[in-house]
This record gives structure tokens, C-alpha cells and sequence, in this order.
């Protein structure tokens, strides 16, 4: 059963405590200023509540904090600079609030940091140069936001990185070719901005775990490199609305080059690409045989409804795929309407 009311004062008295954790109930109000007196607190979540008011600053006491969730709840008002107090934060979390303002010069100092959520608030300004000197960081998510500016060159220089997503902003200029040299780095996403120029010819080279490539909804133009296939991983490209040039050479190094890791695709997202596929790219999905093993058994009816748009006219070959006249589906779910 899910807790509900305010948080009392009486837990500021608790000056031992180690973790507290008050995720997902039914909390609401302020954060009681005692609490900045936890000082030995290393983890601390309040996510999924709906807490509001500004973020504390007294959140700077708390030396210790290693992990802090604030998640999912109605915050307000701007990123306090006293964050730059708490050194040993790893975690850093604070998606889906209506936080304001902008991101902070200072996270950039948490040198320890690994996970900075800021996604879907209504935070403004450049993304900070200063990220950069976060060398530990390994996912970067500051999605659905109302971001301007450039892409700093500084976060290609994350080698940690895991996870870089910007998507849902309204970002300028080109991507810096540094960010597809992050070999840990396994999600891309830049979907729905204004980033122009074009993709550098080695895009993949220094990529070989990348499992998903978003870039649809930019202003991007050029060629599509050939060396996409040399992302061995790669499970998702989607680069629709750009101005891209797809050779058939692309296509046909991306259909020999299947991933093999295919299995968990969100059905949804996957039924999106594929009603997207026009014209010569119809051979670029991977084999729906191969989906389907991978799948659910809930969504076998579904998968059944994708093979039919593979299939066209109806005309099948005996393997159950498209005939001598079609590509047939050996490649990765892209999604290149619009280019």
C-alpha cells in the first residue's frame, strides 16, 4: 500500500541514516529543510511522488549522497549551484519535473558522476561546456527539453559514455564528428532538432557496440556512409525528414550486415519504421522470421500484420519472404522517409 501525506520534520533528527528511499507512493508538499541535516545519507529517492516546490539547496549538506532520484514528481524553480557540493554523486536524477532555467556550469564539476536524467523538463540555455570535465559520465539524457545551441565538441571526449541522448531539443549546427569515436557508447539520439551538416564517412569505425542510431527530424544532408555497416550491433537506424542520400551500396552492406542481436524491439516503434519503408528500402528490415522468434508470443499477431506490408502485392517467395523481384528482408529496421 502506497504512503500518502507530507514527509515530517522528524526524519532531519535521524542523523545516522544511510539510505532512504520514499520512491513511489503518494507523498506530497515540500522536502522538510531538516533533512539537510542527514548527512551521512549516501542514497536518497524520492521519485514517482508528487512533491513540488523549488529543488533545496540544502541538498549541498549532504556530502555522502552517492545516488539522488527526484524523479517523476512536480519540482519547480532551477538547479541549485550548491550541488556542486556533493563530490561523490554518481546518479544524478531529475527527469520529468518542470525544472526550469538552465543546466548548471557546476554539474560539471561532479567528477564522479555516471547518470545525469534531466529529461522532460523546461530547462533553456546551451548545453554547458563544462560537461566535458565529467570524464566518468556514462549516460548523458537531457531529452524533451527546450535546449539551444551546439552540440559541445567536449562530449566526444566522454569515453564512458554509454548512452547520449538530446533528442526533442532544439539544437544547432553539426554534430561533432568526436561523439561517433565513443566506443562504449550504445544509444545515439538526436531526433527532432535542427542539426544540420553532414554524417563523416567513418561513421561506424569507432562504433562497434552501437545499437541505436536516431537522427530523424534534423537537416542533415549528404550521402549516408557506407560504413554503417561496420556497426555490427546496430539494431535501429532512423534518419527520416533529412536530406540524405541513400546509395544501394548502403543498403545492400546493411542488409549482409544484420545484427544479430536483435530481440527486443518495442513492437510500436518497430510497426512506426516499417509503415515508413518506401520504395527500394522495403529490403532493409531484418528477416521477420528471425523477429518473430525473438518476440513475445503476445505480439505474433502483430508481427503477422508487418509481414503483410514486407510482402506488397502479395507476391511471396518459398521461403516465405519477398521474390526475385523485391530486396528480400536481411537488413536493420531503418526508417529514411523523407530524404
Amino acid at each position: 500500500m502506497a504512503l500518502t501525506g507530507k514527509i515530517p520534520h522528524d526524519p532531519g533528527n535521524l542523523t545516522f541514516l544511510v539510505s532512504l528511499n520514499l520512491g513511489s507512493n503518494n507523498f506530497h508538499g515540500n522536502l522538510p529543510q531538516e533533512m539537510g541535516h542527514l548527512h551521512q545519507l549516501k542514497f536518497l529517492d524520492f521519485s514517482f511522488n508528487s512533491f513540488r516546490g523549488g529543488i533545496p539547496s540544502w541538498f549541498g549538506f549532504l556530502h555522502q549522497l552517492q545516488v539522488l532520484n527526484l524523479g517523476n514528481n512536480s519540482f519547480t524553480g532551477h538547479i541549485p549551484s550548491s550541488f556542486s557540493n556533493i563530490s561523490k554523486l554518481e546518479t544524478l536524477n531529475m527527469k520529468c519535473n518542470s525544472i526550469e532555467g538552465q543546466i548548471p556550469k557546476v554539474i560539471g564539476s561532479l567528477l564522479n558522476l555516471r547518470e545525469l536524467n534531466l529529461r522532460g523538463n523546461k530547462l533553456i540555455g546551451s548545453i554547458p561546456l563544462s560537461l566535458s570535465n565529467a570524464s566518468r559520465l556514462e549516460t548523458l539524457e537531457i531529452s524533451h527539453n527546450s535546449l539551444l545551441g551546439n552540440i559541445p565538441e567536449g562530449i566526444g571526449n566522454l569515453h564512458n559514455m554509454k548512452v547520449l541522448s538530446v533528442q526533442y531539443n532544439q539544437l544547432t549546427g553539426s554534430i561533432p564528428f568526436t561523439v561517433f569515436n565513443i566506443s562504449r557508447i550504445e544509444n545515439i539520439a538526436f531526433t527532432m532538432n535542427s542539426l544540420s551538416g553532414s554524417l563523416p564517412n567513418g561513421l561506424c569505425n569507432g562504433l562497434p557496440i552501437l545499437k541505436g542510431l536516431y537522427l530523424a527530424g534534423n537537416k542533415l544532408h549528404g550521402h549516408m556512409p557506407t560504413s554503417l555497416s561496420n556497426c555490427s550491433q546496430l539494431q535501429l537506424l532512423s534518419s527520416s525528414e533529412n536530406d540524405l542520400t541513400v546509395h544501394k551500396s548502403s543498403i545492400r552492406a546493411l542488409r549482409d550486415n544484420c545484427s544479430r542481436a536483435i530481440q527486443s524491439f518495442v513492437l510500436q516503434e518497430l510497426r512506426k519504421e516499417v509503415d515508413n519503408l518506401k520504395g527500394s528500402m522495403e529490403g532493409v528490415v531484418c528477416s521477420v522470421a528471425e523477429l518473430q522468434v525473438a518476440m513475445d508470443e503476445k505480439v505474433a499477431r502483430a508481427v503477422d500484420e508487418i509481414k503483410k506490408l514486407f510482402m506488397g502485392n502479395g507476391v511471396q517467395h518459398r521461403n516465405g519472404m519477398p521474390g526475385n523481384g523485391e530486396q528480400r528482408g536481411h537488413g536493420i529496421p531503418m526508417d529514411l522517409t523523407g530524404n
